[in-house]
């Protein structure tokens, strides 16, 4: 009977507080850590993806995450990260659709020796801005893809679709399927998403007004299924579509033919990558990217995974 004790202690050795009915788990290892990420996102569906792709990571790794928007309002951004380097970020992320919204932020940062990435937007400024990478697609690759898609199909001029307002991502993404195609017309809608009928009606009548157009690439999923493809059937022409970015109802129109494929950033990706970077540059040191971006996309949907791609995009994590 004596030998028997030894083997019963060890056994209530090991069980220690797991068996002592204690309901605290134990603590995350890097929940010290609080990793920030400023966006000039909103609540849409992208951003929304783009979020949670980043909660996902901060959950699988035990950080704590900070993540706000602002809207599109590159000066209120600028004040997040401020506010940021003050409350005590260890590793930051922003969008960036340009530097000098951002620059003083940006070198508060970098003053604060607080690591800095640009995810979504910022690739062609990111260097500018003390960030040791930019995780998000390549604007002008993902044009230069899609005109290189539509050529192959036989377009030979194609009208690029857009919203109006300077964003220098359309002018990058319709500047790359110029230079495959050979031939691009730009649109720049009046009213874009926030009247798509109207919208519809100025790609019907640019469309009418200029007949060699034989392909239309639009810069973002909803007008392409909601503007293009009724003012397509207007005029009666079924020319190839493309479409930069996925909804839902962009995807079932790939799966359906009605629209060639779309092109996804894979904004789910976007976030959970930023978080994990950033996670090992507050860490480690380490800066992954060696200086170069670590880009998510252009990846494209078509009939052959668009039921797949659907899957994903109603879970959330596409």
């Amino acid at each position: 009977m004596r030998a028997r004790w030894p083997a019963l202690l060890a056994v209530v050795a090991l069980c220690g507080s797991a068996c002592s009915g204690d309901p605290k788990p134990a603590a995350p290892a890097n929940a010290g850590v609080r990793i920030c990420l400023y966006t000039d996102g909103n609540s849409g569906t992208f951003w929304t993806t783009l979020k949670g792709g980043a909660e996902q990571a901060a959950d699988d790794l035990g950080v704590t995450l900070d993540y706000q928007e602002a809207d599109h309002d590159l000066e209120a951004e600028g004040h997040l990260a401020e506010d940021g380097v003050r409350s005590g970020c260890d590793a930051m992320g922003i969008s960036a659709p340009e530097a000098a919204g951002l620059q003083h932020a940006a070198d508060a940062v970098y003053a604060a020796g607080i690591p800095l990435l640009a995810v979504n937007s910022g690739e062609a400024v990111y260097v500018q801005l003390h960030a040791f990478t930019y995780v998000g697609q390549d604007d002008a690759l993902a044009g230069r893809q899609a005109g290189s898609r539509l050529a192959g199909a036989g377009a030979t001029r194609l009208l690029c679709v857009m919203q109006d307002g300077e964003d220098p991502t359309l002018d990058q993404l319709c500047a790359g399927a110029d230079d495959a195609v050979g031939s691009v017309v730009p649109l720049r809608l009046t009213r874009g998403l926030a009247d798509l009928p109207a919208s519809a009606a100025e790609i019907e009548a640019q469309l009418r007004a200029d007949p060699g157009i034989d392909a239309v690439l639009s810069v973002d999923p909803d007008l392409a299924v909601g503007a293009v493809l009724p003012a397509l059937e207007a005029v009666g022409s079924p020319l190839p579509v493309g479409a930069l970015g996925v909804s839902e109802q962009a995807v079932r129109a790939v799966a359906a033919g009605t629209l060639a494929f779309a092109i996804d950033e894979q904004p789910f990706a976007e976030g959970y990558l930023s978080v994990v970077l950033l996670n090992l540059a507050a860490t480690t040191g380490a800066e992954a990217g060696g200086g170069r971006p670590v880009l998510t996309g252009p990846a494209f949907v078509t009939k052959d995974n668009a039921d797949r791609v659907l899957e994903l995009e109603t879970a959330g994590t596409r």
